[in-house]
C-alpha cells in the first residue's frame, strides 16, 4: 500500500461492490509509506482516521474500532472500520 488516500478509497471501494464491512487492521497501517506522508505509527492511524471522517457521513468509536460509513452519489453504502490499537 503506498499511501493514506489509496489504503482509504480501496477500503471504501471494497466494502461498496462486495456490500460489506471493510476493516481496516493495525498492519495494514504498519505497511503504509512513509515518503511524503505521516512517519511514526500513530500519525499514520490519524491519517487514516482524519481522511476517512472526511468521507463519512457518521462514525462512532467503539472500544478498540472506530466504524465510518457513507453513501457515495449514486447511492452506494459503504462501511469502513479502523482497528488499531494507539498508545496514549
Amino acid at each position: 500500500m503506498n499511501s493514506v488516500a489509496q489504503l482509504v478509497a480501496e477500503s471504501i471501494d471494497r466494502s461498496k461492490s462486495h456490500n460489506e464491512i471493510v476493516t481496516i487492521h493495525e498492519s495494514a497501517i504498519r505497511q503504509l509509506g512513509p515518503a511524503g506522508g505521516p512517519h511514526s505509527f500513530e500519525e499514520r492511524v490519524e491519517a487514516v482516521k482524519d481522511k476517512l471522517f472526511a468521507e463519512c457521513e457518521d462514525w462512532v468509536e467503539n472500544g478498540e474500532v472506530t466504524e465510518y460509513w457513507g453513501e457515495d452519489v449514486d447511492g452506494n453504502d459503504w462501511r469502513v472500520h479502523v482497528r488499531a490499537e494507539v498508545a496514549r
